[in-house]
């Protein structure tokens, strides 16, 4: 029996084609296409700490599932909360260290 499957990483233009052979020999994976494709490489699932971290927030808050105005304005409500406490917090922390501390 033979698997196709097609994959996309790193760059979503380019897909990349593979056939699996399943049997009780040790799984055999070659290229289709050769001019179309080019092989995966271990190098495209290589991410800076940014990329990790933007990806990171998006699967834990399920934003990869959204269209772009809908993450647009979830972020943009996440970044008024964040101003709102932070700027609250810093009129806490003057007020607190004016009675209590100066």
């Amino acid at each position: 029996m033979t698997l196709l499957a097609f994959v996309l990483a790193g760059d979503p233009t380019t897909r990349r084609c593979f056939k699996f052979q399943l049997s009780t020999q040790p799984p055999r994976t070659s290229c289709c296409k050769t001019s179309e494709f080019r092989p995966f490489s271990s190098t495209d699932l290589k991410m800076n700490w940014i990329q990790r971290k933007i990806y990171l927030y998006n699967v834990t808050f399920g934003l990869y599932m959204l269209d772009w105005w809908e993450r647009c304005l979830f972020n943009t409500l996440v970044v008024v909360l964040m101003w709102f406490i932070f700027y609250n917090t810093s009129r806490y922390l003057t007020d607190f260290g004016k009675r209590h501390l100066w």
